[in-house]
């Protein structure tokens, strides 16, 4: 099943910050398969593991999936680190945690950033993706042609 949040960040990795994206890095955990949402490469050295997180009312935390200490701990699996290690050798990479700003709470942006985790908002990546689309435009994906749409009918707010 396609995962949207995952694709309209994609779109905006690629549209917007003109990255090349590698999507849905699986990996081997002692109890399955865990993978990385996006890895991404801006084709001069720069490379950045984002997770990707849609949540629009629960706060971080509601679930004991979900707490802050595991959404960081994911970032520092060894099967994780490994599997970066296999795609970009002992190069240094950027960590962003991608989210809506209703699921975090009060001060949580700060501690990811003491963690060297990036925090983008899903507010901001739309704002700047439709930016970039015309109302009159020719898009090849999905994500592309229904914000045409919705521009066309002029059902953005502005």
């Amino acid at each position: 099943m396609t995962n949207v949040s995952e694709e309209i960040v994609v779109e905006w990795l690629q549209r917007v910050r003109q990255e090349y994206v590698m999507k849905n890095l699986r990996f081997k955990v002692p109890y399955g398969w865990a993978e990385i949402d996006i890895f991404t490469t801006d084709g001069k050295g720069n490379f950045t593991d984002y997770e990707v997180k849609w949540r629009s009312a629960a706060k971080i935390g509601v679930t004991e999936r979900e707490t802050f200490e595991k959404l960081v701990d994911n970032y520092n699996r060894e099967e994780r680190i490994q599997l970066i290690k296999s795609l970009i050798g002992s190069k240094s990479y950027n960590r962003v945690f991608l989210t809506t700003q209703k699921f975090l709470r009060e001060g949580d942006k700060e501690e990811f950033a003491k963690k060297g985790i990036e925090v983008v908002f899903f507010e901001q990546v739309l704002k700047e993706l439709i930016g970039t689309v015309e109302s009159s435009g020719v898009y090849d994906t999905v994500v592309l042609q229904v914000i045409r749409m919705l521009k066309y009918f002029d059902l953005l707010k502005p």
